[in-house]
């Protein structure tokens, strides 16, 4: 097929991205290696600054030589991989096989057809991405700066698309990988040389038999330090209609002056678009100009969201999803709804969600909005809840909720700066606390004046119905007088950020409003981020380890006011496993078992927790406390086993109802998320720091769905050595 040829190659890396800009920008790309030692530098002298980790010798890159004898399996510097093309949407699957081999000597990637010939080369310094797809743990896609398409793979089971994953990674010039077995002694990176002269290897599992002669020196960028840093700035506006803001008020609320890695914007009532989606976006790339390049936008209605990063940052960011969902009835609560997108960088996961509630009716309306439409957006692993299953999430928008506090008791509490006492009135901070709305969201705490209502024009509160009489006066109508406290200042767009239990440390350094901002009856409000982001982990290279996995003991759900399950079941996965677990028997509980548990043991001391979670409850003929023995639980068995590794993963489990999922549905496939009951994140942090198997840990985690804590996910974890 024209895939395989080795043909002049033009074209695109996406629909709407042609590939000559993405050629012009190799240099940026070549550059961002050196760019972000410097950065990293920064960020580990404040870590050592603040205690968080020692100093070492050297922080910036230092040559290395590894004599090819002292690799452990050095058939990794040139193993084959068959694949087949994978096409998810295909109805008929063709098995065409092809062998790729990954040389570190020559620099390349490489196509075969089964019988060795070299249907296409690719530089390694043209690989432009590689991402392992989220829902078939067997699939990858490889996209080059030098192809016209990408390379849609499937490899023979989901340990060789690790280890293929983790050799591509390693070979690319324009990342530093986490491979502490290539790096000097007491020096954090290093630029790694191997130096071959013509040694035939060994062949190992992924050669099929293939002997592979090495001739030349492989260049590996390897660290000690897992993780590199990401500034990212997050805003939100509601335009009310109007344009954004000109190019000379924005730096009041984004500054062009390259200081972010990614900028993530949303906005809300974009009316003045005029049927054109793309409209919003073209501004904002023309004010990014330089270094910035879209990499995702997704519109619902006047809802739109869209993620900038630096071109230099792009070839680290895969996984790149969209998905939005209404509100519903547009005649009723106009266009309101929901988008999000999410994408990895490196190999953390971060999501952006820009919601727009309405500003009417009961409180509980919006909660409930937000309960049924998160499912619905579809975005990650399908099996997992939104909310649950990324390092780092971001809700910004305009919630919708406002203040109880009286119009003139807020304005004179604003004029004095007591914004303590108009949150204290926060109708979201009651709808967090009684409705389990946006459960382990935070928010920096609130600096600046309430983002609503004001004239337009000025710094005036509104009091709703000034600006209306005046339009209606304008027109012959007179508005009869009626009381003002209608619209007291509040604090309706917000932006609140999650990070999960196991991701490495994030933080908010900064939280404001726009003041000077001033055409629409809403401010622009903004917030900036410090996020410790992890780079790939190479095995591969390391030192031989034993085998090692997990064992759960003895799973509990408690104290849930979700939905029951007529035949619950577990679900377990981990982003480095070959596919999921499952644990399809619950035992049986004797009577009085649930009381007594839910009294004390692991749990006591937890709060009780709330029953008025009507969307949540769609399914009360059932279990919603169901227990899982140690007997029916399988082993997690991850691809790799370096416990320095495991420590920073995780584990997902699921609850499920078997009974809701489709007939013809295997458990090993694809399940709906209309079987799902909740979600919850165990990290590993703690269970094998020390390597050595046998360690045991318990764990009480929040049992999630749709943004709402419904339960109580109780067990223990052992770390075991496996055959």
């Amino acid at each position: 097929e024209s895939d395989d040829t080795d043909t002049e190659d033009s074209g695109s890396v996406s629909s709407d991205e042609p590939m000559t800009e993405f050629e012009e920008e190799e240099d940026l790309v070549r550059e961002d290696i050196v760019f972000q030692e410097e950065v990293n530098r920064d960020w580990i002298e404040k870590q050592f600054a603040a205690g968080i980790r020692d100093l070492e010798e050297s922080d910036l890159a230092t040559p290395y030589e590894v004599d090819l004898d002292d690799l452990e399996t050095p058939a990794w510097l040139k193993p084959h991989f068959t694949v087949e093309k994978f096409d998810p949407d295909a109805t008929i699957k063709l098995k065409t096989k092809r062998v790729w081999v990954v040389d570190f000597c020559g620099s390349k990637l490489s196509n075969l057809d089964t019988s060795g010939k070299r249907l296409k080369d690719h530089a390694s310094a043209k690989l432009l991405t590689i991402e392992k797809h989220l829902n078939e743990h067997r699939a990858a896609k490889l996209m080059f700066f030098d192809a016209h398409h990408p390379y849609e793979l499937l490899f023979m089971d989901g340990t060789q698309r690790e280890r293929f994953f983790e050799c591509a990674s390693a070979i690319r010039p324009q990342l530093r990988v986490w491979c502490p077995d290539l790096c000097k002694e007491g020096v954090s990176n290093c630029n790694t040389v191997i130096k071959a002269s013509g040694q035939q290897v060994k062949p190992d599992a992924a050669d099929k038999g293939k002997k592979s002669t090495l001739q030349g020196e492989a260049s590996i960028n390897a660290s000690r330090v897992e993780t590199e840093t990401l500034n990212i700035w997050v805003g939100t506006f509601n335009l009310h209609g109007k344009e954004p803001p000109s190019f000379q008020e924005m730096p009041h609320w984004l500054e062009n002056d390259g200081r972010y890695d990614i900028v993530a914007i949303g906005v809300q009532d974009a009316l003045y678009r005029k049927g054109d989606d793309l409209m919003f976006y073209q501004y904002m790339g023309k004010y990014l100009t330089g270094r910035y390049i879209l990499i995702a936008r997704w519109t619902l209605w006047d809802i739109c969201l869209g993620v900038y990063c630096k071109k230099a940052m792009m070839t680290k960011i895969v996984n790149i999803e969209g998905g939005t969902k209404g509100t519903g009835d547009v005649m009723e609560h106009g266009p309101k709804g929901m988008v999000a997108i999410s994408f990895r960088y490196q190999e953390t996961s971060m999501c952006f969600v820009n919601v727009h509630l309405p500003d009417g009716g009961p409180d509980k309306n919006r909660s409930n909005m937000v309960h049924e439409i998160t499912p619905q957006v579809n975005i990650g692993v399908s099996a997992l809840d939104m909310f649950t299953q990324f390092h780092h999430t971001f809700v910004l928008g305009d919630v919708g909720y406002k203040s109880n506090m009286p119009f003139h008791e807020a304005v004179q509490a604003a004029e004095e700066k007591r914004y303590s006492d108009i949150l204290a009135c926060d109708q979201l901070a009651v709808a967090k606390t009684d409705e389990l709305l946006f459960h382990g969201f935070e928010e920096f705490p609130i600096r600046f004046p309430p983002t609503s209502n004001y004239v337009i024009g000025s710094n005036t509160f509104d009091d709703g119905v000034t600006v209306k009489r005046s339009a209606l006066k304008y027109i012959g109508i007179d508005l009869p007088e009626r009381a003002p406290e209608i619209h007291p200042p509040s604090y309706r767009h917000r932006i609140m950020y999650k990070n999960a239990a196991s991701a490495w440390p994030m933080r908010c350094t900064s939280y404001d409003m726009a003041t000077e901002i001033m055409h629409t009856p809403y401010r622009p409000i903004r917030a900036t981020f410090e996020i410790i982001c992890q780079r790939p982990f190479i095995s591969v290279f390391g030192h031989d380890v034993q085998p090692v996995g997990f064992k759960l003991n003895d799973i509990s759900i408690v104290e849930n006011v979700g939905a029951a399950c007529k035949q619950p079941i577990l679900m377990f996965w981990m982003h480095c496993m070959d596919g999921p677990r499952f644990c399809k028997k619950a035992k049986k509980e004797k009577k009085g078992d649930k009381a007594s548990f839910a009294k004390g043991g692991l749990l006591k001391g937890l709060p009780k927790m709330p029953v008025n979670l009507d969307p949540l409850k769609l399914f009360d003929d059932g279990d919603k406390t169901p227990s899982f023995d140690t007997t029916n639980m399988p082993t997690i068995d991850p691809m790799i086993w370096h416990p320095e590794f495991l420590e920073t993963q995780h584990i997902f489990v699921m609850l499920r109802d078997a009974h809701s999922a489709n007939t013809n549905t295997k458990l090993g496939g694809n399940l709906s998320n209309s079987d799902l009951r909740g979600s919850c994140m165990v990290p590993l942090t703690g269970v094998c720091s020390g390597g050595v198997p046998g360690a045991m840990k318990d764990f009480e985690v929040p049992l999630e769905i749709n943004g709402a804590r419904i339960g109580t996910v109780a067990g223990s974890l052992q770390f075991i050595p496996l055959e």
